[in-house]
């Protein structure tokens, strides 16, 4: 689920769809909607039955400046792309993406 910062409207309010989910991958964004949307989310999801975990990547630069290129579509703006992908391979070697798992535990 990658919704942009939607994430906290769609898993807090009128979340009935969850009772048809077992598990998804989220991308969330505390930066939109603050540490106390984050908690909001991971308990309002534990309180539905999922447990919630944090998953983190670390991509090397030399896939990320890859992936990157390929989603900068040619375009005049292709100078500022050279100059990203210099910038991004001089400065960090690598970037940790972090992904959170929400997966209901089983009936027993």
């Amino acid at each position: 689920m990658d919704i942009e910062g939607a994430e906290l409207d769609v898993l807090t309010e009128n979340n009935e769809w969850l009772k048809a989910v077992n598990a998804f991958v989220m991308e969330l964004h505390p930066r939109v909607y603050g540490a106390e949307g984050l908690k909001q989310i991971v308990n309002g999801l534990a309180k539905t039955g999922f447990s919630v975990m944090p998953v983190r990547m670390e991509i090397g630069s030399e896939r990320a400046i890859p992936d990157c290129m390929r989603a900068i579509t040619l375009s005049p703006a292709w100078p500022i792309s050279v100059l990203w992908r210099a910038l991004v391979s001089l400065v960090a070697r690598s970037y940790t993406h972090e992904y959170w798992l929400a997966v209901k535990a089983r009936a027993s």
